[in-house]
Order: C-alpha cells, then sequence, then structure tokens
C-alpha cells in the first residue's frame, strides 16, 4: 500500500545541477527527437467537446502548453504552473492566459467549479503529495468536467527497456552518470499508484495506450510506454486532509 505523501530522494550538489541542465535539454531540444510523446498527449486531450467553447485549466504545462492555440483564447485559459521562471515566459507568450505560479498539492485562490478540463499532462509521476493534488482538482471541475491525465507508463517493464536505449542512453552522453538518482527524485509515483489512486477519486470515461491500444489487465502497462485517461469525478467521495 502506498504512503502519502511520499519523500523524494535528496540529491547531491552535483546532481542537482546536472538535473537543471537536464531539465532545460529536456523542455527544450528533447521533445523534437521522440515527437510522438506530445503528438499522442495532443491528440488524446484534443478528442473531446470543442475546446474553444470550454475554460480550461493546465497543471504544470512546463515551456509547452498541451493547447498553445487555446491559450491565445480570450478567458477560456488558465494554468498553475510551479516553477517561476516557466510561469513568467508562459505569461509572456500568451498575454490572454491567466498563469498561477504555484503548486497544485498547495491549494490555488482559483474559484470552485469552474473549469469544463483539466488536462495533467506528464505531471503526476512529479508530485509527492498526490492525494491533495487531486482534491484541489476535484474542487475546481464543474460536476459535468472531465480531467484529461497523460501518463509515461512508469514502473513498466516496456518503459523502463525504451528509456535506457533513449533519455538514458542521451543523459550519460552528455553528462555522464546520476540519471537514475535524477529520475528516482523526479519520477516518484508509477502508472500503478497513479492509476490505483485516480480510481477512487475518478470514473473512467475514456483510455488509450501507446504504442499497443490493447488491454490485458496491469499486462497493459508493461507492454506501452504511454497512458491517457479522460475521467470525471466520483460523487459522494469524502475527501481527507
Amino acid at each position: 500500500m502506498t504512503v502519502w505523501p511520499k519523500e523524494p530522494p535528496v540529491l547531491s550538489d552535483d546532481l542537482l545541477q546536472k538535473k537543471a541542465a537536464w531539465e532545460l535539454y529536456w523542455l527544450t531540444e528533447y521533445p523534437s527527437k521522440f515527437s510522438f510523446v506530445r503528438e499522442f498527449t495532443v491528440a488524446f486531450v484534443r478528442s473531446g467537446a470543442p475546446l474553444a467553447n470550454q475554460t480550461i485549466l493546465e497543471i504544470g504545462p512546463g515551456l509547452q502548453p498541451v493547447l498553445g492555440d487555446v491559450c491565445e483564447l480570450s478567458g477560456n485559459y488558465f494554468a498553475v504552473e510551479r516553477s517561476g521562471v516557466m510561469a513568467a515566459s508562459l505569461r509572456g507568450r500568451f498575454p490572454r492566459s491567466h498563469i498561477v505560479q504555484g503548486d497544485i498539492a498547495d491549494g490555488t485562490n482559483l474559484p470552485s467549479a469552474h473549469f469544463d478540463r483539466v488536462i495533467a499532462a506528464h505531471v503526476f509521476e512529479h508530485i509527492p503529495d498526490l492525494p491533495r493534488a487531486l482534491r484541489e482538482i476535484r474542487r475546481l471541475l464543474k460536476p459535468t468536467g472531465f480531467l484529461d491525465v497523460v501518463l509515461p507508463c512508469e514502473g513498466g517493464l516496456g518503459y523502463r527497456l525504451g528509456r535506457r536505449f533513449s533519455s538514458a542512453k542521451v543523459f550519460r552522453a552528455k553528462f555522464g552518470s546520476g540519471f537514475e538518482e535524477i529520475i528516482k527524485s523526479e519520477h516518484i509515483n508509477t502508472i500503478f499508484e497513479i492509476v490505483d489512486l485516480l480510481k477512487t477519486r475518478f470514473s473512467v470515461v475514456e483510455t488509450r495506450l501507446y504504442p499497443f491500444n490493447l488491454w490485458a489487465a496491469a499486462l497493459a502497462y508493461h507492454f506501452n510506454l504511454l497512458y491517457a485517461a479522460r475521467l470525471r469525478s466520483v460523487t459522494g467521495f469524502e475527501e481527507t486532509v
């Protein structure tokens, strides 16, 4: 049984410097090398109801919001971004949007039951206190709203093997040692833990997997790299502090 909140491993100063350099590379250069990740993510999020008619909140967009064009729509797009540097960049690029700097797990000042859609793409694997984050998301969603989640299949055999020959290889070529320690401090939640937690608070409307959109219980997570789900809040669930 998973104990929340989790305590991420403490990194040395040297590893913290490598982590910062790797994050910058990951956000600016790496996506073009593995474009299937963003293509899968954007295709899934766009598969819902017409976005122009929705009030949208994106959690942790970083430097590349999933819905860049929607960000240009006046008043429709909100984001909660933990990094002050990235939040400032988003405000400069998308002046019509509402960008809030903060951690979703710490709560926000955004109004309750305000959003038609909340998007969390490649975010939940990083959050130490995921139950608190989900509690805030449930507060922010309209009763008829949806949560769109996209996750790496962290903890699955296929994802682990694929990373060995992709990101791990690139990291070692650029920065040397320390990749495993940095990943353990970043990807602190597995696909199994996240999905189990989501199912206690949300009902599943739709799911997709990449590259094999086939389901065979937990084996699906071992043979795929990416998971996406559209969810709706479960009524009657009692949140605890």
